[in-house]
């Protein structure tokens, strides 16, 4: 299968990058369509395309398999450019003009808000490629929108900061280094964004009352790229535990900063960036520093499910590196659009629906059960850290091939 950039067709800088994905051209069947919008230029194109890319190839081998229901599949995606103005018209114009038959949300919350609310305009479903905040499933889930990487509300504070907190609060029960001293200081550097508002609001109190001593706790403007003034106070603060959360390019900013001011905390959570192999690409990321960093929502190699040997076996073999979580995030998506229309036997929304609440997908991501606001009630995320340049999963126990590496020390 051939994609093509086609950004010619469509005037106006909201819709300048369209990719197609042929069909198998067959048979003289209807193309099966499935439409969205991410972030292929702008601030955060490197998850955009990597999620892309994840999203092509489970089309690559629905097609090979034969489709969706006997149609070739499409895939249909603009460029948003990650910019929060431009996401309604385009999902119009993919319900409207395009005549998708089934959607895929914007990469992130922020994004997916504006896109579910012209898919619950419509009736139409929508399934979250990487959206894990609670505030889109609070709005939309089980209405429209289903979401495979968030888990349910109830036990959403197990998740992202306070897993790390969750995890270090036992650190005197798994130590095995006496003198390494550890006295449950954080310090929390984040995007002023939804996701990370939101992770904060849930985060904080409980930190507060497991013990641990909040240092720093700042929210920094989501244009920044220079972080002197936050380092310094680190450098000054000497928390235990960094927990940093910023999309891609200034994650990868505030490491490389980090690093020339030389501050390495006992433990250096690089949140959001951290789970991508062009983490370590001296080129694309930070280089054999990033060893050492900490990561959540990791794509671990001891995970199996679904098309999981599939998507790392392919991936590798297409682009010479291992796929992380975005591209694992974007193909399950698709795994769980074949597997419920197949099963629905239509496109028609209250059909999908009901197979969606209905059914267990086994994805190459994560098991999928959506429970009545569309969250994934059997998604377990995990920890990983850089070593030798490999992810290697260290919490949940059962989910760890390994024990962490500390203190940080670059490499």
């Amino acid at each position: 299968m051939k994609y093509v950039a086609a950004g010619a067709v469509v005037a106006g800088a909201a819709a300048a990058g369209i990719y197609y994905g042929t069909g198998m051209g067959a048979g003289g069947k209807k193309d099966f369509i499935i439409g969205g919008t991410l972030p292929l230029t702008g601030g955060a194109a490197q998850d955009g395309n990597r999620i892309l890319n994840g999203t092509k190839l489970a089309v690559d081998k629905i097609n090979e398999e034969g489709g969706i229901l006997g149609r070739p599949v499409k895939l249909l995606i603009y460029d948003d450019t990650f910019d929060l103005t431009k996401v309604s018209s385009l999902y119009e114009k993919l319900i409207t003009s395009d005549n998708v038959d089934i959607l895929v949300t914007p990469y992130g919350a922020p994004w997916a808000i504006p896109a579910l609310g012209v898919a619950s305009k419509y009736n139409r479903v929508m399934i979250a490629g990487f959206v894990a905040s609670t505030s889109p499933s609070a709005q939309y889930g089980g209405k429209v929108g289903f979401f495979p990487h968030a888990m349910p509300k109830p036990v959403y504070a197990s998740y992202q900061y306070c897993m790390y907190t969750d995890w270090l609060n036992d650190f005197d029960k798994w130590n095995d280094k006496p003198d390494v001293k550890f006295n449950k200081t954080v310090a929390l550097v984040g995007e002023n964004q939804l996701w990370g508002l939101e992770q904060h609001d849930i985060w904080r109190p409980k930190a507060e009352a497991q013990g641990w001593n909040i240092v720093m706790d700042e929210a920094v403007d989501v244009s920044a790229t220079e972080f002197s003034s936050t380092i310094l106070k680190l450098k000054e603060l000497k928390p235990d535990l960094l927990l940093a959360e910023f999309f891609w390019f200034r994650d990868a900013l505030l490491f490389k900063q980090l690093m020339e001011q030389q501050y390495y905390p006992n433990f250096l959570v690089m949140n959001e960036s951290g789970h991508s192999f062009d983490w370590i690409n001296p080129e694309k990321g930070v280089g054999p520093t990033g060893n050492g960093v900490l990561t959540f929502n990791a794509f671990p190699s001891n995970y199996h499910g679904g098309d999981a040997d599939y998507l790392r076996s392919k991936y590798k073999e297409l682009y010479g590196v291992t796929p992380s979580a975005h591209e694992a995030a974007g193909y399950s998506a698709i795994e769980i659009i074949r597997d419920a229309v197949s099963k629905a036997g239509t496109a028609d929304t209250d059909a999908v629906k009901n197979v969606l609440f209905k059914e267990t997908f086994d994805t190459c991501f994560t098991p999928v059960k959506f429970d009545s606001e569309g969250s994934n009630e059997l998604f377990v995320p995990v920890i990983a850290q850089w070593r030798n340049n490999e992810l290697v999963p260290v919490y949940p126990a059962s989910k760890a091939a390994g024990k962490p590496e500390y203190p940080y020390s670059p490499s």
